[in-house]
This record gives structure tokens, sequence and C-alpha cells, in this order.
């Protein structure tokens, strides 16, 4: 048997692999996508929120999904962030944010938190209060925010 014959050999049998591989890769892609879609759209958004936030027209008993049923504390929002879960929380341009140690009582340890601005105001949103140091939280601020006595997130 020449060199050649050999090398043919190989070849044909690494392309053979290579097709078998990526028929797996494709089969367990469909499978993953199968199962993802299994997962309700509510347990989904359940688990990843964007919550929206103004606290001049804002109210707690609004839902906080949509820029116009925002609710008015950054405690609300968290307090509807479920443990484990993530979220955006939305804060208003413009608006004054009034936070309690641990964002209003709420133990944020277990949750992964973005705190981006929203709205067409010029001016940044203003968190003023306490908060307490996450050392192993998930607590992400994004964007401009000016913040009064301690903010260490």
């Amino acid at each position: 048997m020449s060199l050649e014959t050999v090398i043919a050999g190989l070849v044909s049998a690494c392309n053979a692999l290579t097709d078998t591989v990526n028929k797996k890769i494709s089969l367990i892609d469909q499978r993953v996508a199968a199962a993802t879609e299994q997962v309700p759209a509510a347990v989904r958004a359940e688990v990843n929120k964007a919550l929206y936030v103004d606290s001049s027209s804002g109210v707690d008993t609004n839902s906080g999904l949509t820029p116009d049923r925002p609710l008015k504390t950054i405690a609300a929002a968290v307090s509807r962030v479920m443990l484990c879960g993530s979220a955006t929380i939305f804060l208003r341009r413009g608006k004054v944010y009034e936070v309690g140690r641990g964002l209003g009582g709420t133990n944020v340890d277990n949750m992964s938190l973005l705190f981006v601005p929203y709205g067409t105001e010029a001016s940044k949103p203003i968190v003023r209060g306490a908060l307490v140091r996450f050392s192993d939280s998930n607590v992400y601020v994004c964007g401009g925010f000016s913040a009064f006595t301690e903010m260490s997130i």
C-alpha cells in the first residue's frame, strides 16, 4: 500500500469523524433549544427581571415592568427580585432616590442587580442614603449616578 493511499484513507476517516461530530453538535443544539422552549416565558421573566423606578410618579403597587407603570422606591424593586434571581433596575433620570441600609432591609446577597439610568432628562439619578457593603453580591451600577453619603456598591 502506497503512502498516498494511507494518507487518503486517513483524510477520509478524519472527514467522516468531523461529519459525525458536527451532526452530534447539531443534535445537541436542537435538543437544548427544545428544552429551553419548554421553560415558560413567565418563569424566565421572573428569574431575570427588568424593573422601572421613578421616585416622583411611581407607585410601589405598580408592576414596575414598564416605564409607564414604574415603582416608587428601589426597595420595592429589589423586593420583587426572587432569591438567586437577577434584575436590571432602571432609575428615572433627574429623580432622587432614598435608600436605607441594605436596600430597604432586603437581603441582596443572593441576587444579581444592575442599576441603569433611563429617561431623557439631562441630570443623573441621585441616590441618597447609606448602602451596606455587598461583599459577596453581584450589584453593579451602569451609567452615571450621583450619590450622597456612602454608596458602596
